[in-house]
């Protein structure tokens, strides 16, 4: 597997070959992922851009038929693209490597996660949200993160999580799980008596993290 940090997106590199062979086996689902996905060539790394991409935007557009790519332009461009930041875990031959390249990624992933230009925010119905979600909007909110940049951790469900965030008022316990995972929030559960004069009483709280 090949990693690539472009314009604050971490994207998974794969060959020209490996793009056509996915394309012909499942077009559809290439499509639906291809957001996520850069095509290494010749020196550089592009992300696969939409048909109507314009010809300034490095990547490249397939047409179905044909891909084509936008080359970089200028200095800056040609230093953004370049295969030298490729994170490459098909090169590791030893367990201090993977550690190192691990380290590498985690490294690089942050600097594509943290970021205060594009807040994303979450209204809270306080009379309709149920408690679960409305404690998960809130933490998505403290954590005043740019939700685009973690398009790649949530997956190719990225869409119909946005819209689930936005326009429900409750959420089901494993959606809630792998969004919050995914966002690197941290989730715990805990049982206890519901008052001292219970019959049977646990007699004490019980706890486990669940994601």
């Amino acid at each position: 597997m090949k990693f690539m940090p472009i314009n604050r997106q971490m994207y998974n590199v794969i060959s020209e070959k490996e793009y056509f062979r996915r394309s012909t086996l499942n077009p559809e689902l290439t499509k639906e992922i291809s957001s996520d996905i850069a095509v290494e060539k010749d020196g550089y790394v592009y992300p696969v851009l939409p048909q109507t991409a314009s010809e300034c935007m490095v990547g490249v557009v397939d047409y179905d038929i044909a891909v084509k790519y936008h080359k970089p332009q200028n200095e800056e461009q040609v230093e953004t693209y370049s295969t030298k930041h490729l994170i490459d875990f098909d090169k590791v031959d030893s367990a201090r490597e993977m550690i190192q390249k691990q380290a590498e990624f985690e490294a690089a992933e942050r600097t594509v996660l943290i970021s205060k230009d594009n807040i994303y925010s979450l209204s809270i119905d306080t009379e309709k949200d149920s408690p679960e979600f409305a404690l998960l909007k809130d933490a998505i909110n403290k954590k005043q993160v740019d939700i685009q940049a973690y398009r790649g951790k949530l997956g190719s469900d990225f869409s119909n999580d946005l819209r689930l965030l936005t326009s429900s008022n409750s959420i089901t316990f494993n959606k809630m799980k792998e969004i919050g995972g995914a966002l690197d929030i941290s989730g715990e559960l805990i049982l206890r008596d519901k008052n001292p004069n219970v019959a049977n009483p646990i007699g004490e709280e019980i706890r486990t993290i669940i994601f």
